[in-house]
């Protein structure tokens, strides 16, 4: 994984990955204690600003 995305930023590398996995599992913890799931695309920019939060070499 960490290679196909060093094609688009070359400095990333296996804090990022860690990151990355774990920004999923807030968000999807996050998730679960909202009634009403909300729509996809919020989703996936809610989970591009939480990578953000934890990436030591954003692009």
């Amino acid at each position: 994984m960490i290679d196909e995305v060093r094609k688009y930023n070359p400095l990333f590398g296996v804090q990022d990955l860690k990151a990355y996995f774990r920004a999923g599992k807030y968000l999807y913890e996050t998730l679960k204690l909202i009634p009403e799931k909300p729509d996809p695309i919020l989703i996936q920019q809610m989970f591009a600003q939480i990578t953000k939060i934890g990436s030591i070499n954003t692009p």
